[in-house]
């Protein structure tokens, strides 16, 4: 059984690499942001990617196409976070901002969410297995991420 000390320390680490996850896609750190991840994770992005089980070096390579050119600015706060030995389940809120000029639609997507997350202590470091975005309110072009994904691809 984790003492005080050891359960206030794996929640702080915890909320730490969501935090820092969020940061590293906003300075477009993939190489960072991929060492917080499991190989493999769930992800449910509220309509921006399906729900779906997807391999890590995946999804960074698809972040690397869609936010190249995009200005963003993720947040999270809030954090409640239950941990079961080896697991953590997060929840949260966020916002996150995204501006980017695209061939269709305007060019800013404001969400306001709910974030759900799993992670998983491996080898003394926790890695994200499950990233769930429900957003709450949203403004601008909700299909910002998707346009600039498709926009990137054709100009390779």
């Amino acid at each position: 059984m984790e003492t005080i000390q050891e359960q206030t320390t794996d929640t702080i680490t915890v909320i730490q690499s969501l935090v820092e996850g969020l940061n590293a896609t906003d300075r477009k750190d993939f190489t960072h942001w991929r060492t917080l991840l499991a190989d493999e994770l769930t992800i449910d992005f509220g309509g921006v990617k399906p729900a779906q089980t997807i391999k890590a070096d995946d999804l960074v390579a698809w972040a690397k196409v869609a936010y190249q050119d995009m200005i963003t600015m993720h947040m999270s706060f809030n954090h409640e976070v239950t941990l079961d030995q080896q697991q953590a389940h997060v929840y949260s809120y966020g916002r996150a901002l995204h501006r980017q000029a695209v061939s269709v639609g305007e060019d800013y997507w404001f969400i306001y969410a709910r974030y759900e997350h799993r992670l998983i202590k491996q080898d003394g470091v926790w890695k994200i297995t499950r990233l769930q975005m429900t957003p709450v309110f949203e403004e601008g072009n909700s299909n910002l991420v998707n346009q600039a994904y498709e926009d990137a691809r054709q100009q390779d």
